[in-house]
């Protein structure tokens, strides 16, 4: 290669253009019934779609279309076709991922995001009488040189209303502790390249993937990804040991202790201050 190195490369194949996007997306004829050998070829179409152009974006919705083609019916359930219609419309209204080539010039934020259950002082796996949910985040900011440690209690109420009813929620708390970081500070995330840890294997996968088994998982991960389009950051998912999570500490209502911590290794300032957004959060299908 000669000559200058672009800032960014746009992934791209003229095979996809604004008009042939819709195409991709059949009208099932008649209304209601599609056949599960096409469904199986949409699913690998928007697969390659949404993984190799937009960045995983709009993935919640194949996993409905996967088990559609092994159910042997043409006809359409409520959930493949809610996600046939979603999918005719996000293929128009995104745009091609641009990859930075070169190196970022200055440092990147950091996020670390975590959730526990926990009653008297006990860590718990799962809900259980008079425990309570509590989840964490802590961010660096390099451009203006401190942390910011935040922590908020989620209810079993509204759980169950973004998940439904299950044994444990631990998973879904981590997610929701993750997505929350972009709701929470957009001022410091925005136009960055974030490195974000998490310690729980699950909730990282749904977000490295873009979807999940588990719709509500699934769809909180797509909105997810949209909120991270909006601000402009291309976020890069890594794990951490529960250990040497600095968010375990906000987790537990240590957030002073966290703050302490982090002033005494790092010698910046910490602020305790900004409480925690949640996304807005679709009522789970019972």
């Amino acid at each position: 290669m000669s000559g200058r190195v672009p800032p960014r490369a746009r992934v791209h194949t003229l095979a996809f253009g604004p008009r042939v996007l819709p195409a991709c997306v059949p009208r099932p004829d008649p209304p209601g019934r599609l056949a599960p050998r096409e469904a199986l070829s949409l699913q690998g179409r928007c697969s390659f779609l949404l993984t190799s152009i937009f960045a995983k974006i709009g993935r919640t919705a194949l996993p409905s279309l996967q088990w559609h083609a092994s159910s042997g019916s043409p006809a359409l359930s409520t959930w493949a076709r809610q996600s046939l219609e979603f999918l005719a419309e996000v293929l128009v209204d995104l745009v091609p991922t641009e990859v930075p080539v070169r190196p970022p010039r200055v440092h990147q934020p950091s996020i670390w995001t975590d959730a526990m259950f926990e009653r008297d002082g006990t860590r718990l796996n799962a809900w259980q009488e008079g425990c309570k949910c509590t989840i964490g985040v802590v961010v660096w900011c390099p451009r203006r040189a401190r942390f910011f440690v935040s922590d908020l209690d989620l209810s079993l109420e509204l759980l169950e209303l973004a998940f439904g009813v299950r044994e444990t929620y631990i998973g879904q708390a981590e997610e929701l502790a993750a997505a929350a970081a972009y709701e929470t500070f957009p001022d410091v995330l925005a136009g960055t390249r974030p490195m974000h840890y998490i310690d729980n294997q699950g909730a990282l996968g749904v977000l490295v993937r873009g979807a999940g088994h588990h719709a509500p998982m699934g769809l909180l991960a797509h909105k997810t990804a949209l909120r991270q389009r909006e601000l402009g950051c291309q976020v890069w998912y890594e794990y951490v040991a529960s250990k040497a999570n600095i968010a375990d500490l906000p987790s537990r209502h240590d957030s002073q202790l966290a703050a302490r911590m982090l002033r005494k290794r790092f010698r910046v300032p910490v602020d305790t201050t900004r409480p925690i957004r949640l996304p807005a959060l679709s009522v789970a299908v019972q």
